[in-house]
């Protein structure tokens, strides 16, 4: 097996298609095609099903992918021990987040990227149901999102509190008003994050305890879609305090519902394993860090 050919598979793993792959290795889609079937052929093994849009590991896949992974760990480990600055890292780190969180968590990242040139950081744009098993099987190092439960083996630390906000026209009814219920929520269309999502889960469980049933909703993908059909009018909506435009909108209210929502934590997720790289680890303490020095 050559290296190239594992480190190609290694990134078409992660990004689920030829296309994002070709793009991120800088290498054409019948590149990775050919390197892809070489490395089968050398191990007599399928390593992925092959959709017209994206490929998905097979079980032998998923297995390969884990030991790949201690391949490159043990390269970073041996970058790391001759590099000659070694206050700087080098080798590869990969990062899942929302999009939403993606872009609250940019100048962190984005900070620690021009301080470290030599490391390659990939950044993936995954919900936090999808960030979770990228995790678990090891083809992403650090995940960020709203996680409810973790199973064994993955550690998780909490970076900080996102509060759900009603946004509303600033001549709505409801921005007169001192004190806003569930029940007067319900009255009106009601933008929400898709059913199964964490947040929703969080706000379905707000309005069940206020015994409040709603029937006029919208379903939007993220806090970003559902300001923006607000502004138009659609109707009110509950999004998460990061997602709220740093400058506040003349034609736009906004209100906190601590008393109806609880908090959801916001927290970055990892394996005991990657605690033993230095660059993640390094990454990590700087966005725990970060969240302090805000608080």
């Amino acid at each position: 097996m050559e290296l190239e050919q594992l480190r190609t598979f290694y990134f078409v793993a992660k990004h689920g298609t030829l296309p994002r792959a070709a793009n991120y290795l800088k290498l054409t889609i019948p590149a990775i095609s050919l390197r892809l079937k070489k490395l089968e052929q050398n191990l007599n093994a399928k390593l992925f099903y092959r959709y017209p849009n994206r490929l998905e590991l097979t079980d032998k896949g998923r297995l390969f992918l884990q030991q790949v992974g201690h391949v490159f760990d043990a390269i970073d480990k041996l970058q790391e021990a001759i590099a000659p600055n070694p206050g700087l890292y080098s080798g590869r780190l990969t990062i899942s987040l929302g999009r939403d969180l993606a872009r609250f968590f940019a100048p962190q990242i984005a900070s620690f990227s021009q301080n470290h040139p030599l490391l390659r950081i990939t950044i993936l744009s995954r919900s936090s149901p999808e960030t979770l098993p990228l995790v678990v099987e090891g083809s992403v190092d650090l995940g960020i999102g709203r996680f409810l439960k973790c199973p064994r083996g993955i550690h998780k630390k909490v970076l900080l509190d996102s509060r759900i906000y009603l946004v509303l026209p600033k001549n709505h009814s409801l921005a007169r008003k001192k004190a806003i219920a569930p029940t007067d929520i319900s009255n009106y269309r009601l933008l929400l994050h898709a059913e199964g999502a964490g947040t929703r889960k969080l706000i379905d469980a707000g309005f069940a305890q206020s015994g409040v049933e709603l029937s006029n909703i919208l379903e939007v993908g993220t806090c970003e879609s559902i300001i923006e059909l607000v502004h138009l009018g659609v109707g009110v909506g509950l999004v998460h305090d990061i997602c709220l435009p740093a400058r506040k909108d003349k034609t736009m209210a906004r209100r906190q519902m601590n008393e109806i929502f609880k908090p959801i934590e916001v927290s970055i997720i990892y394996k005991s394993s990657t605690l033993s790289r230095p660059p993640c680890r390094a990454l990590m303490e700087t966005l725990v860090n970060s969240r302090h020095k805000g608080e």
